[in-house]
C-alpha cells in the first residue's frame, strides 16, 4: 500500500481541536495533529513512523484484531475503550471513534482516530482498578481474621477442657 503525502491530511486534521491520527490500515500512522501530540507526549515528527502498536496497550483489541475486521458492517465505530502509551509511559484509557475513509480517487483505505473523554475514562478506570485492589485486600484481611477466630476458639476450646479435667471429676467431664 502506497503512503501518501501525509501533508494532504495534515491540512484537515491540524484544524481539529480533539486529538485524531490518520492511519493506514496496517497501522501506519499517516499523520497527527497537535492535540494528538500533546496527548501522547510526543512530538507530531515522532508519531508519524510509528505503527498503532507502538501507542496502545499490550491487551487492546486494536492491536490483537486486523483494523478491517472493525468495519464489516459499517463505516464508523463509535466509543471504543482504548489504553494508550504514552511517550512518558503514562497509560490513559480513552473512548476511541473510528472512521473509515477513503481521499481523492486513492483506492486505499484509511482510518480517522478520534480520541475522547480522555480524562473521564482514565479516572474512572483508575478508580475501578483502585476498587478491586481494595477489595482483594479487604478479602485477604477478612480471611486472615477468620483463621484467628478460629485459632482463638480452639484454643478457649483446650483451655476449657484443661481446666474441667484438673477441677471437675472425671464422670462430670465427659457428661459434659
Amino acid at each position: 500500500m502506497s503512503t501518501p503525502d501525509p501533508t494532504i491530511y495534515k491540512a484537515i486534521v491540524d484544524v481539529i481541536s480533539q486529538p485524531v491520527m490518520v492511519i493506514d490500515f496496517a497501522g501506519a500512522i499517516i499523520c497527527a495533529n497537535k492535540a494528538a501530540s500533546e496527548f501522547f507526549e510526543r512530538e507530531q515528527s515522532e508519531l508519524q513512523p510509528l505503527n498503532l502498536s507502538d501507542i496502545v496497550g499490550e491487551d487492546e483489541a486494536l492491536r490483537k484484531i486486523p483494523l478491517e475486521k472493525f468495519f464489516s458492517e459499517t463505516l464508523v465505530v463509535p466509543n471504543l475503550p482504548v489504553r494508550f502509551v504514552t511517550g512518558t509511559g503514562r497509560e490513559p484509557v480513552s473512548s476511541v471513534t473510528l472512521h473509515k475513509f477513503t481521499f481523492g480517487n486513492q483506492t486505499s483505505n484509511y482510518l480517522l482516530l478520534e480520541i475522547n473523554d480522555q480524562a473521564e475514562l482514565t479516572e474512572a478506570v483508575e478508580l475501578a482498578e483502585d476498587c478491586l485492589k481494595a477489595e482483594q485486600v479487604a478479602t485477604q484481611h477478612s480471611q486472615e481474621l477468620q483463621e484467628k477466630n478460629d485459632e482463638i476458639q480452639a484454643l478457649n476450646t483446650k483451655i476449657k477442657e484443661q481446666v474441667l479435667v484438673r477441677y471437675l471429676p472425671a464422670e462430670m467431664v465427659e457428661d459434659i
